[in-house]
């Protein structure tokens, strides 16, 4: 990229309060992302310990 285009961008353009509530903004984003994929591992983690339980209810059958 260009000088004149690194100068021009956005984030260059931005106020210090702005760039810091996009990253703030961001940082929500991916701490939503985290917590969604930390629900979808403890579900899973759920469901793998029930087809155990039921696994071992079959076998002893």
């Amino acid at each position: 990229m260009g000088e004149i285009a690194k100068r021009n961008s956005t984030s260059d353009r931005m106020s210090k309060p702005a760039k810091l509530a996009e990253l703030a903004t961001s940082l929500e984003r991916k701490a939503a992302l985290i917590h969604q994929e930390a629900r979808v591992d403890m579900k899973i983690s759920e469901i793998l310990a029930e087809a155990e339980v039921e696994q071992d209810r079959l076998e002893r059958e």
